[in-house]
């Protein structure tokens, strides 16, 4: 649309050149602009006129006596507004919009750049606002990608446990002997055999309550010591540095569970070589089932220096971790 363009003459109005939500933007700047006292300013008393006529024939349609209230006798600049809106008949909203444009164009000079700025100015922000639009989207689907990803994980770590306890139960029953048949008829004997921890003896269960008891107490006993407690987020590794405080005579004795699910544990030793830091594996990280067993270890280091012992949540992209530990010196 060309907003410097000559308007169309009220009764016969051309056919706009642009339509829809970008008409809709045009006339919603040019109002803006016509409300500016500065650029009414340069409005003469009959386009001022005829603007406000097509505003109405924009927002409210043909004119209609029947239901437009009465005016004043005195209201001069009333009946020459209402008298320019009679006159634009049966013009629809979309050219009232169009001639309003054009005529703001027509009667300001400067309104023609001003409209081409605000429209890029809002271009762009629809811009920015579909990108974010976009970002969010990716973010999203990301988010469910992971989620899947970490739920197929499971699944699987699910099937192995499974899969490994067939697989111990059919072990177990294969080195169990059958029962052998004796010398004396109509007897058979049975080898006497107690197989320790097998699943199947009451040591076993009650060794197996025990230990559930035992790390449930291990919780409760820690849940409320901020000191003893470790909140590991997703993807991070939480390192605890012990000191060394009598070099092959002291042990560290660590104690530690999770609230739930597994994670990794190693540890570290860290010693000063020539003013550097230099850092030894003592025991590789691996993940622990932590979740279900208290995991209790120690170590003794012949150099000054420190433990570093490494709880390691990288493999995990959704869950975060909370650790409840015990570290001791004896």
């Amino acid at each position: 649309m060309s907003t410097n363009g000559a308007a169309a003459a009220p009764g016969n109005p051309q056919a706009p050149e642009v339509t829809g939500d970008i008409l809709d933007l045009h006339y919603e700047f040019a109002i803006h602009y016509f409300k500016l006292a500065e650029n009414r300013a340069q409005i003469d008393y009959d386009a001022t006129s005829t603007l406000m006529a097509l505003h109405k024939q924009a927002t409210k349609g043909k004119f209609n006596a029947a239901v437009e209230p009465a005016l004043g006798w005195f209201d001069f600049v009333g009946h020459d507004r209402r008298a320019a809106w009679e006159e634009l008949g049966d013009m629809t909203k979309a050219e009232a919009k169009f001639e309003f444009v054009s005529l703001i164009g027509n009667s300001c000079e400067g309104f023609a750049s001003w409209l081409e700025h605000k429209v890029m100015e809002h271009r762009e922000k629809e811009r920015k606002l579909e990108e974010e639009r976009q970002e969010r989207i990716r973010v999203a689907q990301e988010q469910e990608r992971l989620r899947q990803l970490e739920e197929q994980r499971a699944r699987l770590e699910e099937e192995q446990r499974r899969l490994a306890a067939a697989q111990a139960n059919m072990h177990a029953h294969q080195h169990t002997p059958d029962r052998v048949m004796p010398s004396t008829p109509g007897q058979y004997a049975s080898p006497q055999r107690t197989i320790p921890n097998s699943p199947m003896t009451p040591n076993t269960a009650t060794t197996v309550q025990q230990k559930a008891a035992e790390l449930e107490q291990f919780r409760q006993d820690l849940r409320d010591k901020s000191d003893y407690t470790l909140q590991i987020g997703r993807g991070e590794v939480v390192r605890v540095r012990v000191p060394n405080k009598q070099p092959g005579k002291t042990m560290v004795l660590w104690k530690f569970c999770t609230e739930a699910n597994d994670i990794g544990f190693g540890v570290d030793f860290e010693v000063t070589t020539e003013g550097e830091p230099v850092v030894e594996n003592i025991v590789p990280v691996e993940r622990k089932p932590c979740d279900t067993e208290l995991l209790i270890g120690s170590h003794s280091y012949p150099k000054p220096g420190n433990w570093l012992l490494l709880f390691d949540n990288s493999f995990s992209i959704l869950r975060s971790k909370t650790v409840y530990y015990k570290c001791e010196l004896m």
